[in-house]
């Protein structure tokens, strides 16, 4: 794997000896614990539509010119974030990953590559669980880096792009996984219990009863004839007993032990962790028409807002150089998950324009829509006036010239 392709172009601080030791550090993205919390069906839900809901919205990279703003496709930045972050990942792919470790361990590392001006043009994610963050006695943070090898590499914070989640030490993010971990693991085992359930043939634990004792011969033979003629296929065969011997069941039913109870409380448990609505993990038990759009706002708003926030002003600490930060900033278009149906976005847009807040051209870049001719001009309604500096109000139509003769008039009076 080549570092980077362009001329001109740095390596970390930290020299790695290799390609192969390169590839050793970014790979090492496997930890069973954590991975193994996917197989819950609600965690694998819930970190989908987070990752999916943020790695879908567009990024914008936006340049201030005073008090105005105007989008940069031209800076190196603007393709490693909006486009292709490194040589294996588009956009969307790789903040996918980043929530999805974001969400289940509370942080997420990439290695960030810089060009020969020191701006930011790739990031090569590493997994989580091979980075140990440690902050020295003068305030300044160390990343140790573990290869699958046992290698590890002392990384210093300007080469790492670190994103953290709610934290109690301001240097690693609280993991939700391992927080809720006793959670998770008793619906790791309600689950396990229905499979081992339905494999048995949805028959429940019990013994059979026989008055005589059986020599070993016959006990093995009576118990090789269980399992070949009454499990697997054969489990719902009508079971035949001989020699008084009788079937008494000794374990509880799945109602007394409130099996769909626990289940269905430990799924709007997780959902609760990861605050992701459950209409949005298919649990539809109380959702009606009139409160999902709702839940669909306060879902940006709550869930996916502070991680964005959070995204957002670490790549302007990160990946800006000091000169850009008071220059630059990057912005994730929320508007596509906002957008309602178009009867309302058309509404919402003929209210802005004729209240002068908003022109038709921008309105038209809302809609993907290239402007048009007399678009930028904003309107003024001609019911409406405003206060002048002595709290008088002017007819927006006046001209200066009526303005101020109007003033001279109530002077001269």
């Amino acid at each position: 794997m080549a570092w980077f392709s362009k001329k001109k172009q740095s390596r970390p601080s930290v020299k790695l000896s290799d390609n192969q030791t390169l590839k050793e550090l970014l790979l090492n993205q496997t930890d069973v614990g954590v991975n193994n919390a996917l197989q819950i069906s609600t965690v694998y839900a819930c970190v989908r539509v987070l990752s999916e809901s943020i790695g879908m919205l567009p990024i914008k990279l936006y340049k201030m010119r005073g008090s105005n703003r105007e989008l940069d496709t031209k800076h190196p930045m603007y393709k490693c974030l909006a486009i292709q972050p490194n040589s294996y990942m588009t956009s969307i792919e790789f903040w996918e990953y980043a929530i999805k470790c974001l969400s289940m361990t509370g942080n997420f590392y990439a290695l960030i590559g810089r060009n020969g001006l020191g701006q930011t043009v790739e990031l090569l994610p590493i997994a989580p669980t091979a980075v140990y963050v440690k902050q020295n006695t003068d305030y300044s943070v160390v990343y140790t880096v573990t290869t699958v090898e046992g290698k590890t590499y002392n990384l210093p914070q300007k080469d790492i792009f670190h994103v953290k989640l709610f934290t109690k030490d301001c240097i690693h993010g609280i993991s939700p996984i391992a927080e809720a971990k006793s959670m998770l693991e008793t619906d790791m085992a309600t689950s396990q219990h229905a499979s081992n359930l339905f494999k048995n043939g949805a028959i429940s634990t019990g013994a059979i009863e026989i008055d005589t004792m059986l020599n070993d011969d016959e006990f093995q033979a009576f118990k090789d004839e269980l399992q070949v003629g009454y499990t697997g296929a054969n489990a719902y065969r009508p079971m035949i007993l001989e020699g008084g011997a009788k079937w008494k069941n000794i374990s509880i039913s799945n109602s007394d032990s409130q099996f769909l109870e626990t289940r269905k409380f430990n799924r709007e448990e997780i959902a609760k962790i990861f605050r992701v609505p459950p209409h949005l993990i298919g649990d539809l038990e109380h959702a009606t028409f009139s409160n999902i759009e709702h839940q669909a706002i306060e879902f940006v708003q709550y869930s996916l807002i502070p991680y964005i926030r959070k995204i957002e002003q670490r790549i302007l600490v990160d990946l800006f150089t000091p000169e850009e930060q008071t220059q630059y900033y990057v912005k994730f278009n929320v508007n596509a998950l906002l957008r309602g149906d178009s009867k309302s976005r058309n509404e919402a847009y003929r209210i802005a324009i004729d209240s002068g807040w908003m022109c038709v051209n921008e309105a038209r870049e809302q809609e993907d829509l290239n402007p048009i001719k007399g678009g930028d001009v904003f309107r003024v309604p001609l019911n409406y006036g405003y206060l002048d500096s002595n709290g008088q109000i002017v007819n927006p139509n006046m001209s200066e010239t009526d303005t101020a003769s109007k003033e001279e008039t109530e002077n001269e009076d």
